[in-house]
């Protein structure tokens, strides 16, 4: 039997009661009993032609005959194209326009016999001419509401108009205006019972035909259900016996009634030793846990599923790992009949999963021991190095020889280096790890770019090298969304190494927008790479030959975090190159175009501005730092504040109120962060205004800044600190606000430079 006919009477029920069904069953009737209407018409036409005139019955019977042909011709259109294409709402819409017209034909019919004959007879001649057109448009108002409503409303005006007309007549005096009046009201008010007693006949019948089409369909399916119970409780017996998880029923006093064969296999039960007892007695150990008995418990008592894992041991004394399901199985009225187990053994699962746990765990206590190693790393190779770069830096800026000078900017030169092997080892922790995430913001690619080629500028001038830009024409709209500092590093790194490795000739740099994104072309003189090393140089500590990092020093990391970093962001980077032909880097990122940003008015920041008169408050427990800092800003400022720990800068800030802090984070008594956010809660307390605090710290983690944002800094500077960053750091925490909106100006402008909420301070 076919698996949908039980729905078939339903089907046929919901299609002749939609909308498009009902409406094809009034077409249908209004065309099947068209002469019979006509029957009545010329009836009341010829009574006209033989009493009033022939003509006028003769107009009569055309007007009457014309709208309902109109009407029927319509009807019988839509019903040929509703077979073939489907009835559209218009289609209705249609129908009753012609309904309308076909009535009002009618209408006219009818006033031109009471203009010809204004009698109280042609009056009730009219009125129950009327009354039975109110008749038929209430047998048939249940298929088309619309259509019929409107022929029921115009039928109305028209009795309306009648009943006016009599009222003014000139024998309206007589006391037969009134009688007609009544009469006609009479009329009306049976009408409109009719109506509804025939709308509330078809609903009782509606409800009647579906009632019966529900009941044939759950009497087919019961049908259905009956036919195939014997075969599936044969399947399902089979099934059950042979399935390879443990099978069991249990009554309602918890004691096994049934086991299938796969529960002899797991416990070494029988059915024989297994029907009668409770599950707990059999196979209940010392290692069961208690909790999940208690589960199971209270699952039994609520009588609600569970699905659980629990330690058993079987009758050898074997202990094994079941995952168990166990289902109620309730009659009518809430009675449980029998309880349904089924039970898979998971023993090495678990044992796999333990494995894993303690790997995990080791992985995970290595992980945060190299984390901590890295910090702590991090932490005490830059505050050094803080002091080393820091003193050089002054030291440079004193008078000194040309052999002293030399001397100077090799240790600044070596610094920087030892700097950037640091700064790469740690860049490489955090993209093995996963703790770098990709940003989305939009960007002016090409000013990200220029940034790049003028921080790279005086290296290639020093090696007498080009260094040189290309847009594609096709890269019209430079305003891209993407992570602009990872692009910033990525191209820093290949334009970098393109210059390191070229001794004569230049680089190019060619940005195209190709269909997977944009693409940046690095081209160099270079010295190139041997073809079989091209597969080899994006690993780790990896260079094109030993002699490599002898000659141009290095760790071996640029490539293979440029690599990384493109790869999160949905990119790539290939290589073409050849020895002694020079190399070409091609980067490929997704970098969809953005909107261009409205210009706000701000100011955008191109030299250090005047700090002459701010007072700074410095914390920092180390005293080369300190002396570093007191250097750099002496001359600078109107005065510096300073305090050797986060207690004694709170209480500096509360006594002296500079202008702006430099907060270290590592204090000893209270660290940075304890004392930004007393700082932050004092001034939120007494309604201060914010004081501009900027972090110190040697440690650039992504974790470190968004604890640093949460105390409530304003910005954050990675020691070793530079003199010119520093400076900057300062003016834009004390740059002026922005104007007012009213102020902006109104056309398009350069994009603006906002303020930024870190203040980057690592050298390239």
């Amino acid at each position: 039997m076919d698996a949908a006919h039980p729905t078939d009477d339903l089907a046929v029920f919901q299609a002749q009661n939609s909308a498009g069904g009902l409406f094809l069953r009034y077409a249908q009737g209004r065309l099947r009993h068209f002469w019979n209407r006509q029957v009545l018409g010329l009836l009341g036409a010829s009574v006209v032609a033989v009493v009033l005139a022939p003509g006028l019955g003769l107009t009569i019977a055309a007007l009457i005959l014309g709208g309902e042909v109109l009407d029927c011709w319509t009807l019988r259109q839509l019903t040929q194209k509703a077979g073939h294409h489907g009835l559209l709402p218009s289609h209705r819409h249609l129908a009753a326009i012609t309904g309308a017209i076909q009535i009002s034909t009618l209408l006219v019919a009818l006033m031109l016999c009471y203009l010809a004959s204004p009698t109280p007879e042609m009056g009730v001649f009219i009125a129950a001419f009327l009354t039975g057109v109110t008749i038929n448009a209430a047998l048939v108002r249940p298929y088309f509401r619309a259509g019929t409503d409107v022929k029921l409303a115009l039928a109305g005006l028209g009795a309306g108009i009648l009943l006016g007309a009599q009222m003014i007549a000139p024998h309206a005096n007589d006391g037969g205006a009134y009688f007609f009046a009544a009469a006609v009201v009479m009329l009306a008010l049976t009408s409109t019972m009719f109506v509804r007693q025939i709308d509330r006949a078809f609903a009782k019948q509606q409800g009647l035909e579906r009632a019966m089409a529900e009941r044939n369909a759950d009497l087919r399916l019961s049908k259905e259900d009956l036919a195939r119970s014997g075969v599936m409780n044969q399947r399902l017996a089979l099934a059950a016996r042979h399935a390879n998880d443990a099978i069991v029923f249990l009554d309602a006093d918890n004691h096994y009634v049934w086991v299938n064969e796969a529960f002899t296999r797991i416990t070494g039960f029988t059915a024989e030793q297994a029907i009668g007892h409770h599950p707990g007695e059999l196979l209940n150990a010392a290692e069961t846990s208690a909790e999940t008995l208690e589960k199971l418990a209270a699952a039994r008592r609520d009588q609600s599923a569970i699905r659980v894992e629990i330690f058993n041991r079987g009758r050898e004394g074997q202990g094994y790992w079941v995952d168990t399901s166990i289902i109620p199985i309730l009659d009518d009225q809430g009675h449980l009949v029998v309880t349904l187990a089924i039970e898979r053994e998971i023993t090495e699962a678990k044992e796999r999963e333990a494995d894993l746990a303690r790997a995990r765990e080791a992985a995970e206590a290595a992980a945060l021991a190299k984390s901590r190693f890295l910090a702590n790393m991090s932490h005490e190779i830059r505050t050094p190095m803080n002091g080393v770069i820091g003193v050089t830096q002054l030291l440079a800026e004193t008078r000194l020889t040309a052999t002293q000078r030399l001397y100077v900017d090799t240790v600044l030169d070596s610094g920087r280096a030892l700097l950037r092997m640091i700064n790469d080892i740690l860049d490489l922790s955090k993209l093995q790890s996963g703790k770098i995430t990709p940003e989305d913001l939009p960007f002016d690619l090409r000013a990200t770019v220029d940034g790049v080629l003028r921080l790279l500028h005086p290296a290639s001038k020093a090696k007498g090298l080009g260094l040189s830009l290309r847009l594609d024409p096709g890269l019209t709209e430079t305003h891209v969304r993407g992570d602009q500092g990872k692009l910033r590093q990525i191209l820093i790194n290949l334009i970098g190494n393109a210059l390191k490795f070229t001794e004569t000739g230049g680089v190019t740099v060619d940005i195209a927008a190709q269909s997977e994104g944009v693409t940046f072309r690095v081209s160099d003189t270079s010295i190139g790479i041997a073809p079989d090393r091209l597969t080899t140089i994006f690993d780790s500590f990896t260079q094109a030959d030993d002699s490599i990092s002898r000659r141009f020093g290095g760790t071996g990391l640029g490539l293979t975090i440029s690599a990384m970093l493109a790869q999160q962001m949905g990119g790539a980077i290939t290589v073409e190159s050849q020895s002694g032909a020079g190399s070409c880097f091609a980067l490929t990122l997704p970098l969809p175009v953005a909107p261009r940003p409205k210009a706000d008015g701000q100011v955008p920041p191109t030299t250090l501005t005047k700090t002459a008169g701010l007072r700074i408050l410095v914390a920092e427990d180390n005293r080369t730092n300190m002396m570093i800092l007191r250097k750099v800003l002496t001359g600078q400022v109107a005065k510096v504040i300073e305090a050797a720990d986060g207690l004694s800068a709170l209480q500096a800030w509360r006594d002296q109120t500079p202008d702006l802090i430099l907060m270290d984070v590592s204090m000893p008594v209270m660290d940075g962060l304890t004392a930004t956010r007393e700082i932050r809660l004092h001034e939120a307390k007494d309604a201060l205004p914010r004081c501009p605090i900027l972090a110190l710290t040697a440690s650039s983690h992504l974790e470190d800044r968004e604890a640093c944002l949460r105390a409530g800094f304003d910005g954050f500077l990675v020691k070793p600190l530079r003199r010119e960053e520093l400076l900057q750091a300062i003016a834009d925490q004390m740059a002026p606000p922005p104007p007012d909106p009213a102020d902006l100006p109104t056309q398009d402008s350069p994009p603006p430079v906002t303020k930024p909420v870190f203040t980057p301070a690592r050298p390239f």
